[in-house]
């Protein structure tokens, strides 16, 4: 509110998208789009969705130094990269996931992807028992926490039906990426079919990544199937 009612002809706005609720975090963003165009703002966030969706020009700067001036979706791009994890494949012994990653087409494992091209989610499994009917999926949440879409549960086992003890597997799900502009974390699941879908493994935030959108516009994945739609004249309800 007193952003809103300050007369200045430059406005220094610093996180004032990340407080408060689902509603007041939509009323800023609605009142900020407004502003723009209209006032100077210097908006410091590490939001790089709203850097996207509100700037003009952008600014990195690291510890202190500038590190890029220019184009908002290129100087996202350099942030989310620059705070990439180093190692995203080493996860915690045991049963279950032992590495997460995603590939592009040429084999390469970015932090940052393209809407449309070609990707896979890769995991190698260990199991430490014997599990009939093994199945695999990934799930996905955006930057907000909200659930997007999840994989249907796919075959763990090569060319057969169980895992044996002590067996090490990789597994590979390929699909042109269908998510817009943002950023991602993938969860990882290994259940058995056979034991009325017994959940075996399971690992939360095993990756994080980007993608270059913005894609489909309005939503975070488009439909890959067509809509049957129709319309007809309504008919009177006989009273």
């Amino acid at each position: 509110s007193l952003m809103v009612q300050a007369d200045s002809d430059v406005l220094l706005v610093d996180e004032v998208l990340a407080v408060g609720d689902t509603r007041f975090q939509r009323k800023c963003w609605n009142v900020f789009g407004e502003l723009r165009g209209k006032r100077t703002i210097v908006f410091v966030t590490h939001d790089m969705m709203a850097v996207e969706r509100f700037c003009h020009r952008a600014m990195l700067i690291d510890q202190g130094r500038v590190q890029e001036i220019g184009n908002p979706g290129r100087v996202a791009a350099s942030y989310v990269n620059m705070n990439a994890p180093r190692d995203r494949d080493g996860l915690d012994g045991g049963e279950g996931f032992k590495a997460v990653w995603v590939e592009n087409a040429r084999g390469e494992r970015p932090y940052t992807l393209r809407h449309g091209e070609e990707i896979s989610f890769n995991a190698i499994v260990e199991v430490a028992r014997p599990i009939d009917r093994p199945r695999f999926s990934f799930q996905f949440r955006n930057s907000a926490g909200a659930w997007v879409v999840a994989f249907p549960y796919m075959p763990a086992a090569p060319e057969r039906e169980r895992l044996e003890a002590g067996e090490s597997v990789e597994l590979r799900a390929t699909l042109r990426n269908p998510f817009a502009g943002g950023q991602y974390s993938v969860d990882a699941t290994l259940i058995s079919a056979g034991r009325e879908d017994d959940l075996l493994a399971s690992i939360q935030d095993a990756l994080t990544f980007v993608v270059e959108g913005p894609g489909p516009v309005g939503g975070v994945v488009p439909l890959q199937e067509g809509i049957a739609h129709e319309a007809s004249p309504r008919k009177e309800v006989a009273r």
